[in-house]
């Protein structure tokens, strides 16, 4: 919790690697021993718990079957390291009725700061291709369309310091 963003890496070993930020420049690398899942469509550092800690969250595929798309995350503890198991935060096939895995991919530039509701916390905005999923370290929900969407971005469009989002209609 020193202030200085952090870079999160995966190296060719395929094991989650922070990149601390220093007064410097970036510290030198260090590996979590943390093994990256196979099938990760994206992930990102962010403080999901409002600790101002840097957690882990990557969305997951957990078969190569039926609809398994998950987002997960592993908190920074305070002494150091991450939490020893993964947290699910998000299952698709529990909140949309896809059979298949739809999207997985968060919105927002890597490092971005996204709070919908001005707790302090990050929060996610995963693509669903057909929905957008919000998620939290406490909640999720889905956000439905009534036509095709494109181009979704995020920033704070009426100064009131929550996340907004704001998409291309057809």
């Amino acid at each position: 919790a020193d202030g200085r963003d952090d870079l999160l890496l995966i190296p060719a070993a395929r094991v989650w690697t922070v990149v601390p930020g220093s007064a410097s420049g970036l510290g030198a690398p260090y590996s979590t021993g943390i093994a990256v899942p196979t099938q990760m469509p994206d992930y990102r550092g962010a403080d999901l718990n409002g600790d101002g800690l840097g957690d882990i969250a990557w969305s997951e595929l957990l078969a190569n079957y039926g609809n398994s798309l998950v987002v997960r995350a592993r908190y920074a503890l305070p002494a150091g390291g991450f939490s020893a198991t993964p947290v699910t935060l998000y299952e698709q096939s529990e909140s949309v009725s896809y059979e298949t895995p739809e999207g997985g991919q968060f919105i927002g530039r890597p490092g971005e700061r996204i709070d919908f509701d001005g707790d302090g916390a990050d929060d996610l905005l995963m693509n669903e291709n057909y929905t957008m999923a919000r998620i939290s370290a406490t909640a999720h929900a889905t956000e439905y369309f009534d036509g095709d969407f494109y181009g979704a971005t995020v920033f704070d469009l009426n100064g009131d310091g929550c996340t907004d989002f704001a998409y291309r209609h057809y």
